[in-house]
């Protein structure tokens, strides 16, 4: 594909005219190219877009359609999130897969695939032509998402998408009020929130240090404190919070999410004291994560030259997903997750010197890929993400997709 030049696109627009297609449908499919090289070239993947100068058929009529650039787009995609899982799925078949608004609007759900690696969705076309198209990979999380609350309806449950920002308490607690009036009392408490910046600790700006303890430490103080508020008049409830085995040993570049996960661990072991000090019907528990598949590395902040990726091992999200729902159920402390974090907490314990020797041999290469940083890479730093999925890029490393024994079974 990258190895295209101007003749190859040439040939394909005479191809098409000998096809009959109509020349409003050879401008658009060369446009298509135009700006999927145009791309391209924009981050560095070729050197130069094969399509500048490919001549386009005449048209009779100007095109004055006014596109969104990246920016608009993620903007888009974030109100379409807030809205509802179904909208959100919708605009991002449009968005990212460029679908008509009546392709979007007929596309059957029962019709998603899986071929050659990838998520599919049979598409019908104009004219009653049938394709199978590759879902982005957000756009497949956003009808997971949809699909997901679909079932959930179908079960007779009811269902309430809300955003908040966990780091401004009142709209945090708004959104509790609103989900308890939606759907009822709130009988398990989630907190998972997370910022961080990938960077040296003395080139991290004191606003980065801020936002990052704002999400990832007061985000669990927040909903702690939302769920504590709701659960202990009824005395009964459970609440999670998701750690790390970074809120146990510390590791080069990541001084910002370090501290708020100790942070958050020291927070956690005292509310659980004092519920265990008044016989308290509501649990809480620790859940902490070894190293997950999230594309929470294509939209941290960072100041490293290369791609942010997770320390090896790394699991895919639904084992960290089955443990949490495991702690939910059982109420259980604390539960280190993976035999590697386990090994590492525990020599932190018996041996810190020896762990933090080793942390800064390999851990500052082993949280970088190969790539390059792209420019214009989303932030963090002053607003809640514009991306939107559940599971990030591989890099190079194997993805661990087993499931680790627990006391519950599935």
């Amino acid at each position: 594909m990258f190895e295209v030049t101007r003749t190859h696109i040439e040939l394909y627009a005479r191809q098409l005219e000998e096809e009959g297609k109509a020349p409003a449908t050879i401008g658009r499919r060369l446009s298509t190219l135009a700006g999927f090289y145009r791309y391209a070239s924009e981050e560095g993947v070729v050197e130069h877009s094969p399509a500048v100068h490919v001549r386009r058929p005449k048209l009779d009529y100007e095109s004055h359609a006014v596109g969104l650039d990246r920016n608009e787009l993620g903007a888009f995609l974030v109100q379409a999130g807030m809205s509802s899982p179904h909208d959100h799925a919708l605009c991002s078949l449009l968005a990212l897969n460029g679908l008509r608004i009546s392709e979007a609007l007929g596309a059957d759900i029962d019709q998603l695939g899986f071929e050659r690696g990838h998520r599919t969705l049979v598409v019908h076309r104009k004219g009653g032509k049938t394709v199978t198209i590759p879902l982005a990979p957000r756009t497949a999380s956003a009808l997971d998402l949809a699909i997901g609350e679909r079932l959930v309806r179908g079960h007779g449950r009811n269902a309430a998408d809300v955003a908040a920002d966990v780091a401004d308490w009142e709209a945090l607690d708004n959104a509790a009020t609103r989900i308890e009036h939606e759907v009822g009392p709130i009988d398990v408490w989630v907190n998972n929130a997370m910022a961080t910046v990938f960077s040296w600790s003395w080139e991290v700006e004191p606003s980065e240090y801020r936002r990052a303890t704002e999400v990832t430490y007061l985000g669990q103080v927040h909903g702690t404190l939302a769920a504590l508020h709701r659960m202990r008049p009824r005395d009964r409830g459970r609440i999670v919070n998701v750690g790390s085995a970074l809120a146990y040993v510390g590791i080069p570049l990541q001084s910002a999410y370090c501290g708020a996960k100790f942070a958050c661990r020291g927070f956690s072991e005292s509310v659980r004291a004092e519920l265990l000090h008044e016989r308290s019907g509501v649990t809480l528990s620790m859940v902490h994560l070894p190293a997950i598949n999230t594309p929470q590395f294509d939209w941290s902040d960072t100041h490293l030259p290369n791609h942010p990726q997770p320390v090896p091992p790394i699991y895919d999200p639904d084992v960290a997903a089955r443990h949490v729902v495991a702690a939910a159920l059982d109420g259980r402390r604390s539960k280190v997750l993976g035999s590697w974090n386990k090994l590492i907490v525990a020599g932190g314990k018996v041996a810190p010197s020896v762990i933090s020797h080793y942390a800064a041999i390999s851990a500052v290469a082993g949280q970088q890929t190969d790539d390059p940083v792209v420019p214009d890479r989303p932030s963090t730093s002053g607003s809640p993400s514009t991306t939107v999925g559940t599971t990030g890029r591989t890099a190079r490393s194997v993805i661990v997709r087993v499931a680790f024994s627990t006391r519950t079974s599935w």
